[in-house]
Protein backbone atom coordinates (compact mmCIF):
# COMPACT_ATOMS: atom_id res chain seq x y z
CA UNK A 1 0.00 0.00 0.00
CA UNK A 2 1.33 3.49 -0.68
CA UNK A 3 -0.31 6.66 0.38
CA UNK A 4 1.21 10.37 0.96
CA UNK A 5 1.32 12.20 4.18
CA UNK A 6 1.74 15.95 4.53
CA UNK A 7 3.56 17.39 7.86
CA UNK A 8 4.20 20.83 8.05
CA UNK A 9 4.05 21.38 4.43
CA UNK A 10 5.98 18.53 2.90
CA UNK A 11 4.47 15.69 1.20
CA UNK A 12 6.23 12.27 2.63
CA UNK A 13 5.54 9.22 -0.07
CA UNK A 14 4.44 6.10 2.59
CA UNK A 15 4.06 2.41 2.21
CA UNK A 16 3.52 -0.64 4.50
CA UNK A 17 3.66 -4.17 3.47
CA UNK A 18 2.94 -7.27 5.38
CA UNK A 19 5.60 -9.80 3.98
CA UNK A 20 5.06 -13.19 5.74
CA UNK A 21 8.45 -13.97 5.41
CA UNK A 22 11.75 -12.28 3.92
CA UNK A 23 13.24 -14.29 1.26
CA UNK A 24 14.86 -13.09 -1.46
CA UNK A 25 12.89 -12.40 -3.76
CA UNK A 26 10.75 -10.65 -0.70
CA UNK A 27 13.40 -8.37 -0.56
CA UNK A 28 14.07 -7.35 -3.90
CA UNK A 29 10.44 -6.06 -3.41
CA UNK A 30 10.98 -3.98 -0.75
CA UNK A 31 13.87 -2.57 -2.63
CA UNK A 32 11.86 -1.62 -5.01
CA UNK A 33 9.33 -0.07 -2.96
CA UNK A 34 12.11 1.49 -1.09
CA UNK A 35 13.24 3.46 -4.93
CA UNK A 36 9.39 4.76 -4.85
CA UNK A 37 9.11 6.23 -0.91
CA UNK A 38 10.25 8.22 1.98
CA UNK A 39 8.83 5.88 4.86
CA UNK A 40 8.00 2.29 5.06
CA UNK A 41 6.52 0.35 7.53
CA UNK A 42 6.92 -3.70 7.00
CA UNK A 43 5.37 -6.17 9.19
CA UNK A 44 5.71 -9.83 9.89
CA UNK A 45 9.50 -10.08 8.04
CA UNK A 46 10.33 -13.48 10.69
CA UNK A 47 14.24 -12.18 10.85
CA UNK A 48 15.53 -13.58 13.98
CA UNK A 49 18.07 -10.81 16.13
CA UNK A 50 21.11 -12.78 14.29
CA UNK A 51 19.61 -12.19 10.84
CA UNK A 52 17.94 -8.32 11.52
CA UNK A 53 20.62 -6.46 9.50
CA UNK A 54 19.50 -7.61 6.28
CA UNK A 55 17.44 -4.73 6.49
CA UNK A 56 20.49 -2.49 6.63
CA UNK A 57 21.49 -3.62 3.07
CA UNK A 58 18.31 -3.29 1.23
CA UNK A 59 18.79 0.95 0.72
CA UNK A 60 21.53 3.32 1.14
CA UNK A 61 19.45 6.17 1.07
CA UNK A 62 17.41 4.98 3.85
CA UNK A 63 17.70 3.83 7.76
CA UNK A 64 16.71 1.04 8.97
CA UNK A 65 14.86 -0.09 12.28
CA UNK A 66 14.12 -3.99 12.90
CA UNK A 67 12.51 -5.29 15.45
CA UNK A 68 12.55 -9.62 16.06
CA UNK A 69 9.77 -11.13 18.21
CA UNK A 70 12.11 -13.64 18.92
CA UNK A 71 15.43 -15.06 19.69
CA UNK A 72 17.74 -17.17 17.32
CA UNK A 73 16.79 -20.22 19.49
CA UNK A 74 13.47 -19.47 19.78
CA UNK A 75 10.50 -20.73 18.30
CA UNK A 76 7.93 -17.81 16.65
CA UNK A 77 5.66 -15.93 19.09
CA UNK A 78 5.88 -12.24 18.70
CA UNK A 79 5.38 -9.35 16.48
CA UNK A 80 8.68 -8.73 13.40
CA UNK A 81 8.55 -5.32 12.48
CA UNK A 82 11.08 -2.76 10.35
CA UNK A 83 10.93 0.78 9.63
CA UNK A 84 12.89 2.67 6.65
CA UNK A 85 13.59 6.13 6.54
CA UNK A 86 15.20 8.37 4.24
CA UNK A 87 18.17 9.22 5.98
CA UNK A 88 17.78 13.07 5.55
CA UNK A 89 14.21 12.83 6.88
CA UNK A 90 14.94 14.09 10.32
CA UNK A 91 13.17 11.13 13.60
Amino acid sequence: MMDNMVVKNEVFRFASYNSRGFNVDKQKYVQKVLRDCDIMLLQEHWLSDSQLSISDTLSPDHVSVAVSGFGNNSVLTHNWQAVWRLCHIVA
